[in-house]
């Protein structure tokens, strides 16, 4: 594991969980779904897809990042696109310098209605601590700006995760560190008349019990515009939190808990990576790297009268390590189909390989039923960490890290 893999992804897991051996590979045995990889990434056309798996415009093309490889080992933006004989051909967007343009790109791609692609990078940019940047077409090609060059201090620091536009088109997102108390930042840019992005910190993590280390989940946003997101440390127990933050007439952004994990053994969870998303009557879902003594598992939150939010367990990964074919920590979020079944994917578990499994939860009338769709054997490709995408066919999308298994990652598809 390189130096990158071991920042970003490695912090993440040996503070979430205890330090486990990793496995002898070995086949595993794949779900009852058509698993098929469309690209196997080489180095030089990118390295370790960590992040939340690309968007997908009109045309069908897939979108991404890769915090390594490239022709400058710094990462790139690509781009998948599909062809008459079910192939698929990659082109790189971006390759990433390393230099004032950022280096190791996190959290994927979002579009504009433009046609334009914005992300951000962890690294890179004038003080070194990442960036915020937009690629514009231009004739085939694509050319980078960037919009924010993090300073280190007060405005933020290596930002984990990707960016999301609120309905005014305005750009958010969280650096991992940084801010006035060291505990990162959720962070804001509005476009100027003059074509420039001017960036306000809109939220300061690490005083008292408001959450510390907003990680690997990217920000959402309600009907009304009120923010959501996770924070991996922090909170009134220490080990995460669920928090909004919503906008105020004076320009300010006013900050709540909706709820506190408590402990790595407790069986509700602790320690959440993820984005967030709502199902049709407004509870959010997401997943915890660990507790439910350490394998992680899905949540559900509900609101209820005054503002209060119930925590409830959707499914608890079991917890045997050596032989499990279960989901051990996921590190990436659910989404949701129209007929409300989540999917998802894991780091670990799966079987012998201990390579990951990618899964769907189905609701039952007395809880929810667990369906494995893949276990990764780790040839080519496995330890998925980034969110899934459907497509309107229940195709299933992603990237596998490839970290555990020595190899550059894939970007994979399974099918009904």
């Amino acid at each position: 594991m390189n130096r990158d893999q071991q920042w970003k992804v490695g912090r993440v897991l040996m503070a979430a969980t205890a330090v486990i051996t990793i496995l002898l590979l070995a086949p595993s045995v794949a779900g009852a779904r058509t698993y098929k990889v469309l690209h196997q990434f080489n180095g030089t056309d990118g390295a370790d897809p960590v992040d939340p798996v690309f968007l997908r415009d009109a045309a069908g093309n897939l979108f991404g990042t890769t915090m390594g490889g490239g022709l400058y080992g710094n990462g790139v933006v690509f781009e998948l696109s599909p062809n008459a004989d079910n192939t698929w051909t990659e082109t790189v967007l971006y390759n990433f310098a390393g230099g004032t343009d950022g280096a190791a790109p996190v959290g994927g791609v979002v579009f504009d209605n433009a046609g334009n692609l914005y992300g951000a990078t962890s690294a890179g940019g004038d003080s070194g601590v990442g960036t915020v940047y937009v690629l514009t077409p231009n004739g085939g090609t694509w050319t980078e700006t960037v919009l924010h060059s993090f300073a280190g201090g007060e405005d933020g620091a290596t930002p984990w995760a990707g960016v999301a536009f609120n309905s005014s088109g305005n750009l958010y997102g969280t650096t991992q560190s940084g801010g006035s108390y060291g505990g990162g930042t959720v962070y804001q840019l509005v476009p100027t008349s003059d074509g420039n992005w001017t960036e306000t910190v809109i939220h300061t993590f690490g005083n008292g019990s408001d959450g510390n280390d907003p990680q690997l989940g990217s920000v959402i946003f309600d009907a009304g515009g009120v923010l959501y997101g996770t924070t991996h440390y922090g909170g009134t127990y220490g080990y995460g939190t669920v928090y909004t933050l919503t906008p105020q007439s004076d320009g300010s952004w006013t900050e709540s808990i909706l709820h506190n994990f408590k402990n790595y053994e407790d069986k509700n969870g602790a320690g959440p990576v993820c984005t967030l998303v709502f199902d049709k009557k407004g509870a959010l879902y997401g997943t915890t790297s660990s507790g439910n003594s350490e394998t992680g598992m899905v949540f559900k939150l509900v609101p209820g009268p005054g503002g209060k939010w119930q925590e409830h367990a959707v499914y608890r990964f079991t917890n045997k390590f050596v032989s499990n074919k279960d989901a051990i920590w996921p590190l990436a979020g659910v989404v949701m189909d129209n007929a409300g079944n989540l999917y998802g994917t894991s780091y670990y578990g799966g079987g012998s390989c201990n390579c990951g499994t990618a899964y769907k939860l189905i609701p039952q009338h007395n809880g929810w039923k667990e369906q494995m769709l893949n276990r990764f054997r780790g040839n080519p490709g496995g330890s998925p960490i980034g969110e899934v995408v459907l497509d309107d066919k229940g195709n299933l999308y992603g990237t596998a890290s490839g970290e555990q298994v020595g190899n550059s990652g894939i970007v994979f598809e399974i099918t009904p």
